[in-house]
């Protein structure tokens, strides 16, 4: 009976033995599936660094074309007004100096002093 009780403890002793290669295995494995989960990880934040610069350069891309376009906007708004000031200048050019006092004339030279100071 010793025989087989000591025969159960071997057994036991060698069960116990071949488990323990697969606990060992068990926290190997568990690496594997942090190092997956770590290269998720590095792939989400690599796609999260490259649509923050996406978005960085869209709104500087986006400034720029805003810019652009207030300059052209008032390119063009120029381009208009300057003909109607030279206009302007001629016209109070040509009036004579006894009309020059009149209310109507003056105020004529001061919207135009005050349009090509803004324009300028």
């Amino acid at each position: 009976m010793q025989q087989n009780g000591e025969e159960q403890q071997e057994s036991r002793h060698l069960s116990q033995a071949a488990k323990q290669p697969e606990r060992e295995s068990q926290p190997n494995a568990a690496p594997v599936s942090t190092q997956g989960e770590q290269q998720k990880a590095e792939e989400y934040l690599d796609l999260l660094r490259r649509t923050q610069a996406d978005f960085v350069n869209y709104r500087r891309r986006i400034n720029q074309e805003q810019a652009e376009g207030r300059i052209a906007a008032q390119s063009n708004l120029l381009s208009q007004l300057l003909p109607v000031l030279d206009d302007f200048g001629r016209a109070l050019g040509a009036i004579p100096p006894e009309l020059a006092v009149h209310d109507a004339a003056r105020a004529a030279r001061c919207a135009t002093d005050w349009h090509t100071r803004r324009a300028i």
